[in-house]
């Protein structure tokens, strides 16, 4: 059975069952293909892998990089991933195995975003 999905929507809570936890998080991102940055937004993001909004010319197998700015001075992080769908302007893309502190940023955004609803 999947995890509980929390998303935040119009200051609403919304419940769909997923095999893991996604947040709703909307923040500019730029990702990486073949050495070309494309701006986009990433809409929601779990332990797994992202969703993101960009015109950037990806299609399902591309391996790509996707680079979010953290708050405060921190440098920006750039995570591995392989888009497994595209639909219009949306992208699903799962991480590319993240490195254990990633995993735990990763992990601590999640959490401060259910705490935030």
């Amino acid at each position: 059975m999947g995890a509980l999905h929390i998303m935040q929507a119009n200051s609403r809570l919304c419940s769909v069952k997923r095999e893991v936890e996604r947040a709703q998080l909307n923040t500019p991102v730029v990702l990486t293909l073949h050495g070309q940055g494309f701006r986009g937004w990433m809409n929601d993001v779990s332990e797994q892998g992202v969703g993101v909004i960009s015109a950037a010319p990806l299609n399902a197998g591309d391996e790509i990089g996707v680079t979010l700015k953290l708050p405060g001075e921190a440098p920006p992080l750039t995570l591995r991933a392989v888009v497994r769908h595209t639909r219009g302007f949306h992208h699903g893309c799962q991480f590319v195995e993240p490195p254990t502190e990633q995993r735990y940023f990763l992990r601590q955004l999640l959490t401060d975003v259910v705490m935030a609803i």
